[in-house]
């Protein structure tokens, strides 16, 4: 499988492409059917969640007049919660593409994303597939995990008790705009905002910011901003994330780049007296996440 080529029947877009598969002995028919079985299984947990206790608390499947199913996954454990995941399957003979639905992107928010397979041919025979997803601000508890964690590592380097620090996901900027961030309670009982500001930078610096991480090389851009390449190792595989980190003002911002393609950014605002920390991420590259079993088979 190959990523990042031109789409068969659009030059301009780019898809996962399969190497030709004219010397392999299956049918249309036979891929699709084991396709659909695949999909009506469970959604695959990583290893690293099922350690955490994440794990599938129910698992319906529900076929539909037209030919299509939906599939409702329900995950437990999730940072102590329960998230729902619903997907619905459809296969279009016309074009030879099945379409998976799904109302969550691959942060577990509410934004809807579309998986697609497609069957080729001609010129030769080849799998294809793609994923659009909309476009989403993400505030949740992943993000405020992220905020907990990043302050436990400052306070601990500082040898400062951490005992008291509240984070909540999705809530009202304080800035009266009316988005979501994730957010801290009143932190200066424990540091200050240059402590802050100044202690993520080092942290960063010095190869911190990223779990899994194995190598890290820092390019310096100007006296505000500075370019990370980060190796980070996940399950034997490794890859490369590249990020631009900036800060004017009491607004922080990482922007991340993979193989040269924008991935995301973080945000993170200080507001003083009291002073509190607020994230959000935007993100824009979609994961085809839910179809790496089946590609990877």
């Amino acid at each position: 499988m190959n990523p990042n080529m031109p789409s068969p029947g659009d030059s301009s877009k780019k898809s996962i492409l399969s190497d030709p598969l004219d010397g392999l002995n299956f049918t249309d028919e036979q891929f699709w059917k084991y396709l659909g079985e695949l999909k009506r299984e469970p959604i695959p947990l990583p290893s690293w969640a099922k350690l955490l206790g994440v794990h599938i608390a129910k698992h319906e499947i529900t076929d539909l007049d037209d030919g299509s199913f939906l599939v409702k996954d329900v995950i437990g454990g999730y940072y102590g919660t329960e998230v729902d995941v619903n997907f619905k399957h459809s296969y279009d003979p016309d074009t030879n593409t099945w379409t998976q639905v799904c109302d969550r992107d691959p942060a577990l928010q509410r934004v809807p994303v579309t998986l697609r397979y497609r069957l080729h041919s001609e010129p030769q025979r080849l799998i294809e597939a793609w994923c659009v997803n909309e476009f989403a601000v993400n505030s949740g508890v992943q993000v405020s995990a992220m905020i907990e964690a990043v302050l436990g590592y400052l306070l601990d380097a500082a040898g400062t008790p951490k005992d008291g620090i509240i984070v909540k996901a999705e809530q009202p900027s304080l800035d009266g705009s009316g988005r979501l961030v994730a957010q801290s309670g009143e932190l200066d009982a424990f540091l200050s905002p240059d402590a802050f500001t100044e202690g993520v930078e080092k942290m960063i610096r010095d190869g911190h910011g990223t779990p899994n991480m194995t190598g890290i090389e820092i390019t310096e851009i100007d006296e505000l901003s500075f370019k990370s390449k980060e190796t980070v190792t996940t399950d034997g595989v490794e890859f490369v994330l590249w990020a631009i980190h900036s800060h004017e003002g009491d607004v922080g911002k990482a922007e991340y780049f993979e193989d040269d393609t924008y991935t995301g950014m973080t945000h993170a605002y200080v507001t003083k007296a009291p002073f509190r920390m607020s994230f959000d991420r935007v993100e824009t590259k979609p994961s085809i996440q839910f179809g790496a079993v089946f590609l990877s088979s």
